[in-house]
């Protein structure tokens, strides 16, 4: 499978049997490029003018429950006091698990992630989780792949930058790609590897 960034919490996964887009962007300096999706997965309400850069229709998924659509398995969970819904994917026998805006350490929402492959983790502090708070979660989860999200960027000025995260993941050059393909096979064993995907 391919995984791009949209920017902030949204990524685009690519399988041979369907793509998928996770919490689109959206807000002040931010907008979503025209692209089509067959799953739609939202941790939070939307208005429709927020999913105008859809080029299709696709099934979405906006609650917490279970879910399969054309071969992807897909499951919800409500944590803390916003409510907000996490997610887990499985995507060609590959583990996904997104953390949305995670704003503290949570026991329930990383033992909801504990055996997932690829982890994306807001790092960039405000209202997620800081680069140090990332960093400790990622560590309790141990993924085998790890994607930062929702940092300093166009749009979002006031966030702590990824290189703060990196520093406190110990990783001092980490991978910048503009996406990254992978299968189960491919994915570490023994460590936990860093992306940084850029627009």
């Amino acid at each position: 499978m391919n995984i791009t960034w949209l920017g902030q919490n949204c990524f685009k996964i690519e399988g041979k049997q369907a793509s998928i887009i996770i919490d689109p962007v959206s807000g002040p300096g931010l907008k979503m490029p025209k692209t089509s999706a067959d799953i739609l997965v939202l941790p939070r309400p939307y208005p429709d003018h927020e999913l105008a850069f859809l080029k299709n229709d696709p099934f979405v998924i906006q609650t917490p429950g279970e879910f399969e659509n054309k071969g992807i398995f897909v499951e919800g969970q409500a944590f803390g006091s916003k409510a907000q819904i996490i997610y887990r994917l499985e995507v060609e026998g590959v583990r996904l698990g997104h953390l949305d805006n995670l704003d503290k350490k949570d026991e329930a929402a990383a033992g909801f992630l504990e055996d997932v492959d690829v982890l994306f983790v807001p790092v960039g502090g405000g209202a997620v989780l800081s680069p140090a708070e990332a960093a400790e979660v990622v560590s309790g989860i141990e993924p085998r792949l790890v994607i930062p999200m929702h940092y300093r960027q166009a749009g979002a000025p006031n966030l702590q930058p990824v290189e703060k995260f990196c520093q406190a993941m110990g990783v001092k050059s980490p991978e910048r790609q503009s996406k990254v393909s992978i299968t189960k096979k491919d994915l570490p064993n023994e460590e936990t590897r860093l992306v940084i995907l850029e627009i």
